[in-house]
């Protein structure tokens, strides 16, 4: 019964960009709605997956049209937006470790296996603490408020004042064709700029500035050629799989290090320290190889094949 967060709008290049980002945003709301109650009786963690990405798409795009609404709605929206995503995360980091049991539990050997009963048992409580936590507020005035007026504000056709919003009366192909132009180009200077000594916070912001490139280009893809949309789209899956790969684990390594410092000495505490650091060491040893794979997927997608594709892409739009 989820309603899956996959774009589905056929766009008009020639249609003003204020009133596509309009269609997109109705989108948006109208999945974080239907994922609603599945979230609420805890049905499957794809309910809040989804809800998420239809609030991460939102911001994003906002953010990287920035000048098709007037800038105090912008901010607004935004704020809003931010409020509510960051209101998902403590359920969210529950669901995601719950749904690891196995796999971590795969990574050790058989006599420490059990010493992580206690760690998946606190997170079983932690999450159904935050589950009432996030429904309450799912229920509560401040989410409805904020919907309806989101829902009304972004009903409104009429275009904005060209003064406070200059992008908004553009046609949707030349704003896509600008758009994408500029995201890839950042994509591709970032990750020239990347070297053998590549910190963590680097990848992790390549990784933003691929995800920003490929929600436009899921936006915007109704007015591409299905075929060259779907070459691009998988010349930028294996980087955005080796970048999203490192982040999860350098993420996982932060919260199994908290637990770490954290684990109570009185219940098994050294057998379970014992275990979290095995999981420790096996996760930066997979995490370093995957480092070590960046330079050479990035320059597979920083090749005349990808640049083509991308020309392919937009000629014509503008």
């Amino acid at each position: 019964g989820a309603m899956a967060s996959k774009l589905r709008l056929q766009l008009d290049a020639h249609a003003s960009i204020h009133e596509n980002v309009r269609r997109l945003l109705q989108f948006t709301t109208s999945i974080m709605e239907a994922n609603e109650e599945g979230i609420r009786k805890d049905i499957d963690s794809e309910f809040l997956h989804d809800f998420r990405v239809a609030i991460r798409r939102s911001r994003s795009i906002l953010r990287l049209l920035n000048g098709v609404f007037d800038p105090e709605k912008t901010a607004w929206m935004l704020a809003g937006l931010r409020e509510l995503g960051k209101r998902t995360n403590d359920l969210r980091d529950s669901d995601v470790y719950l749904l690891r049991r196995e796999e971590y539990t795969s990574l050790l050997p058989p006599s420490l296996r059990p010493a992580l009963d206690p760690f998946f048992s606190d997170l079983e409580a932690d999450k159904r603490l935050h589950h009432r936590q996030f429904c309450r507020y799912l229920t509560g005035r401040e989410y409805s408020g904020f919907m309806t007026s989101l829902k009304e504000f972004i009903a409104e056709g009429e275009l904005p004042d060209p003064e406070t919003a200059p992008l908004a009366a553009e046609p949707t192909g030349d704003v896509a064709a600008k758009t994408i132009r500029k995201a890839l180009k950042k994509v591709l200077v970032h990750g020239r700029r990347t070297g053998s000594e590549t910190s963590d916070a680097e990848l992790h912001e390549l990784r933003i500035d691929c995800k920003k490139l490929r929600y436009l280009l899921e936006f915007f893809a109704s007015l591409f050629p299905p075929k060259a949309t779907a070459q691009v789209l998988r010349q930028m899956k294996t980087l955005q799989d080796n970048l999203g790969t490192f982040v999860d684990l350098t993420v996982q390594m932060e919260f199994l290090q908290s637990r770490l410092e954290t684990i109570p000495a009185d219940r098994g505490g050294i057998s379970e320290a014992a275990a979290i650091g095995g999981l420790l060491t096996t996760l930066y040893r997979k995490r370093e190889k995957v480092r070590e794979h960046f330079h050479e997927i990035f320059s597979g997608f920083d090749s005349n094949e990808t640049g083509e594709l991308f020309d392919e892409l937009l000629t014509g739009l503008a």
